[in-house]
């Protein structure tokens, strides 16, 4: 499913990962787990393909992300540490446009995001803006819009 090989990530001459392997099957639960400033998020970034890695090589479900990036991506959901939602969109209008970056036919679109707003207990409020929501919310709709495109690989940076 996920296989890092002999990653390496420099900023410049700062050393931020350093020969990091690790792979990841189909059902497991893997967990990255180490001081702040240790990498973690710089590995997340370089498997959802944010940073291009100095050396080594990423693959999702077999395919290479530096060489089928859009292919790659399109396995993946991922949740970051902070809900980074635009205050000037819906949750609905967020949704919508998260299912259009997967190309979701409009029908599927509008399917989906009703079923997970029963999920989540969020029918109702879809049509408010993100700065009106709680964190709690936010977070609601960053995980709907990770998992609402059906990802092999569900990413989630600095779980609470």
């Amino acid at each position: 499913m996920l296989t890092v090989h002999t990653l390496k990530k420099y900023f410049n001459t700062n050393k931020a990962v350093d020969n990091v392997s690790f792979s990841i099957e189909k059902g497991e639960i893997f967990s990255l787990i180490g001081p702040n400033s240790s990498g973690k998020t710089t590995i997340i970034k370089s498997i959802l393909g944010l940073l291009q890695a100095t050396s080594g090589s990423i693959t999702v479900d077999g395919i290479d992300i530096s060489k089928k990036p859009e292919q790659a991506k399109a396995c993946i959901g991922y949740i970051p540490d902070e809900p980074s939602l635009w205050q000037h969109m819906t949750g609905e209008e967020f949704l919508y446009f998260t299912q259009s970056l997967f190309s979701t036919p409009l029908k599927t679109r509008k399917e989906t995001i009703s079923k997970w707003l029963n999920v989540f207990d969020l029918t109702g409020i879809e049509k408010q803006y993100f700065e009106d929501y709680s964190r709690g919310n936010k977070q609601k709709f960053s995980i709907i819009a990770a998992m609402s495109h059906d990802p092999k690989l569900l990413l989630v940076d600095e779980p609470i």
